[in-house]
């Protein structure tokens, strides 16, 4: 026949006791799991996070008077100008409410050979808009899902100009 199952011998670091190990070994799995849970950066990438954008206004009958042409808009829009270091990919979050359109553009203003790469992933990491190296690019979504977008602009080909965008 087979032999049964031997219990199987841990060698144990000196001077360390089997609870001691017991729970070392607890603590190596609980930092194991928040790892999991968190959202992991390959080394150089910067993880910026924008705030939720506000759920849209309750619709308002009637004319639109200068006291609520904000509260009445369509949509948000914002612009940043930012600083992508040589050899680095910043990546920037934001939050989109379903049915939304999500309208994203890039201008290289300053630096190098004027080239930058953007890529645009959606809330579940799928890539929407795969990378291309250019001065200037757009990606445009309607009727997008809702939660947070990433966009990744890539200057790790660049190994010594910094890039204005």
């Amino acid at each position: 026949g087979v032999p049964p199952p031997q219990p199987q011998q841990i060698q144990l670091p000196p001077g360390v006791s089997p609870q001691q190990f017991a729970a070392m070994q607890q603590q190596q799995q609980m930092q194991q799991q928040q790892q999991q849970q968190q959202p992991q950066f390959p080394p150089g990438h910067a993880a910026n996070i924008a705030p939720p954008t506000p759920p849209p206004p309750p619709a308002q009958d009637g004319p639109i008077d200068s006291s609520n042409w904000l509260d009445s808009a369509p949509g948000i829009a914002m612009e940043y100008k930012v600083h992508v270091d040589a050899g680095k990919e910043d990546c920037y979050w934001q939050y989109v409410h379903p049915g939304a359109t999500l309208y994203v553009s890039y201008q290289v203003l300053k630096g190098g050979d004027g080239a930058i790469g953007m890529a645009v992933r959606d809330p579940r990491m799928k890539v929407v808009h795969p990378y291309a190296w250019k001065a200037s690019s757009e990606y445009e979504e309607n009727t997008a899902q809702g939660g947070y977008y990433s966009v990744c602009l890539d200057n790790q080909f660049s190994r010594f100009s910094a890039k204005l965008v």
